[in-house]
């Protein structure tokens, strides 16, 4: 009988804590969502960035690629390696 009462009384409790939930959801996540993006605004930003400099290997077919272009020419793969 007790068990019966007690698990009676946990259904009750937590039919009452998702009711609660249901009802005060708006206000919650209102509350949830500005502190997220108090807490995402905080702290130091990001300046700049990194940027790799191009390899000479790069540059060498950017400038095979020029010179057959200037010359109406198609690039072969194999000039590019």
């Amino acid at each position: 009988m007790w068990f019966a009462l007690g698990y009676i009384a946990g259904l009750v409790t937590s039919a009452l804590i998702v009711a609660a939930l249901a009802y005060f959801k708006s206000p919650i996540e209102r509350f949830v969502d500005s502190t997220a993006k108090d807490l995402h605004n905080a702290g130091p930003r990001p300046r700049g960035g990194i940027y790799i400099p191009r390899d000479d290997a790069e540059v060498a077919r950017d400038r095979i690629v020029a010179e057959n272009r200037a010359k109406g020419q198609d690039t072969n793969i194999s000039e590019l390696q």
